[in-house]
């Protein structure tokens, strides 16, 4: 794909974000993307062949953007240490997208296919830390592989953030601290 190609991408993706954050998914159409990206709505068409596929590639797109922790250039009794730092800089930026689509998950198809891609991936990379503890003898005793993978999964997640830092005002750096502690204490040997 040429850099031009790539950047017009890049502009969709990112007036995709902001519509679906400043309208909702109800006011979210390609007309009003294109429009905000600065191209025609056959460009976008083009790029994404349809709304579905664009909400699609936002989800992937998101942390591709901001990257990946890097978990596999440290210890595993790290990983899930830098997995929590990662999230407590990325949750803030694309929290309200994360809520929305949360939110019609249910009643729109491809929301719910995007969450569902988004989510098995991010769960898949907690077993992988959590099997690398396991191999490296530092997961905390009496947690089984699948255990530990889904607790830490859901206590990474954004819905224990929006408790603690929307819901009860907490700093963010009070709870990537908190929610490191947790982890370390609970999963590490």
């Amino acid at each position: 794909m040429s850099s031009r190609k790539e950047q017009t991408r890049e502009r969709i993706l990112k007036a995709a974000l902001a519509q679906l954050v400043n309208h909702g998914f109800a006011g979210f159409s390609l007309e009003r993307v294109a429009k905000a990206a600065g191209v025609t709505r056959q460009s976008v068409y083009l790029h994404f062949k349809s709304k579905a596929g664009l909400l699609e590639s936002l989800v992937v797109y998101l942390p591709q953007a901001e990257g990946e922790a890097p978990t596999d250039r440290v210890t595993a009794a790290n990983a899930m240490a830098e997995v929590v730092h990662f999230t407590a800089g990325y949750l803030p930026k694309i929290y309200r997208f994360v809520r929305l689509i949360h939110a019609v998950r249910g009643d729109i198809p491809e929301a719910a296919a995007a969450w569902k891609r988004r989510a098995w991936t991010l769960r898949r990379r907690s077993r992988r830390i959590v099997r690398r503890m396991a191999r490296e003898d530092v997961l905390a005793d009496g947690w089984s592989i699948d255990e530990a993978a889904d607790v830490f999964w859901a206590v990474a997640g954004w819905p224990v953030y929006e408790y603690l830092v929307l819901d009860l005002g907490w700093s963010t750096r009070r709870y990537e601290r908190a929610i490191e502690k947790l982890v370390r204490r609970g999963f590490v040997k």
